[in-house]
């Protein structure tokens, strides 16, 4: 949704919708779907007009009573009932409003949101993501002729060429399409512009009711350039790997699909923060000689600077929001993603939005749901123990903050994210035995 406040949006529903409503006050109105678009409606609703929703959709949260997906809703009696497309969704637009319209007679379904397609960047829009994406490298001390970016396109074209694109109805496609088509880069770099744009240009919201920003969102961004079948073949022969492979499926380690499955190293990030890792990973291309070092390197570079000016996009909604609500959680998301884009966490509260964050943007990489957190009880233990020590956090808000964890893993449909608690692990060959915190986790997980 275009960066507005709720106001606005309020403002424009009772601009284009108020006749329509008071023309019909004697019929029953359906809210789909139960995000923030259908509060603002539903609030609307009540407010000027004291009407009561019948029922709401939806998909992925019901309770077969008022809340309801779709097959129960089919089942209601729905004469003389309108629903209303309540969903800005940018991501979900198609599948969205596909879904009602499979469902009830169009005549019966009003879009509150009709225009929200519109706003999918042009051609020249992307390409303009692309060039400020390439100022991340501007300041990088590259060795030997390598350029940062080719874009086989000038100013003069970007500004005055026609949108030729075909009308995509999704970010992800319509980015894979430019990328594809204008940049002249290695594979990984071409995967990092990529990713970065979609971070860049996807919207970002946060509630009044969220206790931590982010959401967790597939959008299968890394197959957006399959290497073909002899350039995969290649680079198995130049690193030698074959052997590798050959053991690795011996042992039952192969894997055909590297982009998932996996655990990142969640404790390096929240030890360092993203500040320490692009000052490393500086330092690294101005050592580094070969190029496949370099482009690994730039790529990297890439994905942290855009996931930094992503996590200030959460702040700069968190102050907008509260501005509205004056709700205290919002200015706590807003501090914190201030300190965490450039910053270590220093709390245990900022310790697990880092994790957030950076759980967002690997499942929108991967193109998987099924990417893990690991030893969660022992890199957040650090964060937890100084808190309780210096009275800024207790046992029950600990797990309520653990909880609202859970609650934002089981947000991302089809999947599956574990989490490895209790056990011991060594150290100097003396075995150290699982910290007070498990006990947290194994009574809060909802399992």
């Amino acid at each position: 949704m275009p960066n507005v406040l709720a106001k606005d949006i309020i403002d424009t529903i009772d601009k284009n919708f108020r006749h329509f409503i008071e023309e019909n006050k004697s019929k029953k109105f359906v809210i789909y779907t139960n995000g923030m678009g259908g509060t603002l409606v539903r609030n609307y609703l009540k407010s000027k007009f004291s009407i009561i929703p019948e029922y709401i959709i939806d998909n992925k949260v019901y309770n077969g009573i008022d809340i309801l997906n779709i097959e129960q809703a089919k089942k209601r009696n729905n004469q003389n009932t309108y629903f209303l497309i309540c969903s800005w969704d940018y991501n979900l637009y198609e599948e969205i409003r596909q879904t009602i319209y499979n469902a009830f007679p169009s005549n019966q379904i009003i879009d509150i949101f009709p225009h929200i397609r519109k706003s999918l960047p042009t051609e020249s829009e992307i390409i303009k993501v692309f060039y400020h994406v390439n100022s991340y490298l501007e300041n990088t001390n590259l060795h030997g002729n390598f350029s940062n970016v080719s874009l086989i396109c000038s100013e003069s074209y970007m500004n005055n060429t026609p949108n030729t694109v075909p009308q995509y109805t999704d970010l992800r496609s319509k980015i894979i399409n430019v990328s594809e088509k204008f940049l002249q880069i290695s594979t990984i770099e071409k995967k990092a512009y990529a990713i970065a744009a979609y971070f860049l240009i996807n919207q970002v919201n946060v509630s009044d009711k969220d206790i931590f920003a982010g959401k967790l969102e597939r959008c299968n961004v890394s197959t957006m350039f399959p290497s073909s079948i002899k350039e995969e073949l290649e680079h198995i022969k130049n690193n030698k790997l074959f052997s590798n492979i050959v053991n690795a499926e011996d042992i039952g380690l192969f894997t055909r699909s590297p982009g998932s499955h996996v655990v990142l190293a969640y404790d390096i990030l929240i030890q360092d923060g993203i500040g320490t890792q692009i000052s490393n990973i500086q330092r690294y291309i101005s050592e580094a000689i070969d190029i496949s070092n370099i482009q690994f390197y730039n790529a990297e570079l890439i994905v942290l600077r855009a996931m930094q000016e992503r996590i200030l996009k959460y702040a700069q909604k968190a102050q907008e929001q509260y501005i509205i609500s004056k709700n205290e959680n919002l200015r706590r998301i807003q501090k914190a993603c201030e300190n965490i884009a450039y910053n270590r966490p220093q709390t245990f509260y900022e310790a697990i939005q880092l994790i957030i964050f950076a759980h967002e943007n690997i499942i929108a990489e991967s193109g998987s749901g099924s990417m893990s957190f690991g030893r969660l009880d022992q890199y957040l233990y650090p964060f937890y123990k100084k808190d309780l020590y210096t009275n800024q956090l207790t046992k029950e808000s600990a797990q309520k903050l653990l909880i609202t964890l859970w609650e934002k893993i089981a947000q991302c449909k089809m999947g599956w994210q574990n989490v490895t608690i209790g056990g011991g692990y060594i150290i100097s060959g003396h075995v150290q035995r699982f910290n007070n915190y498990v006990h947290e986790c194994i009574s809060d997980c909802p399992c």
